[in-house]
């Protein structure tokens, strides 16, 4: 799955037949962002595009050198579940 990182619009982004899967998220610092909502369309494979998603949009936080603030559900327990992301926690 292809996703794509709006930085301007705050936004990581997939098409899932056709449709969007997103995460939006906010800069409350320079060195921090806060993953605000997720949407994962109706009838997607919930867990891979999550995988693809979330993945995606924290492997970028860790390459940029940010910390997260995950009030979105979906990237919380995303982190529980994967624990090699628990270093990017602010």
């Amino acid at each position: 799955m292809n996703v794509t990182h709006d930085e301007a619009a705050g936004k990581f982004t997939a098409d899932v037949n056709g449709q969007e899967a997103y995460i939006l998220y906010t800069k409350p610092s320079g060195e921090m962002w806060e993953f605000t909502e997720t949407h994962i369309p109706e009838g997607a494979d919930e867990k891979a595009v999550t995988e693809a998603l979330v993945g995606a949009a924290l492997e970028a936080a860790r390459a940029t050198g940010v910390k997260v603030l995950p009030t979105s559900q979906t990237v919380q327990r995303h982190i529980v579940r994967n624990p090699d992301f628990q270093d990017l926690l602010a």
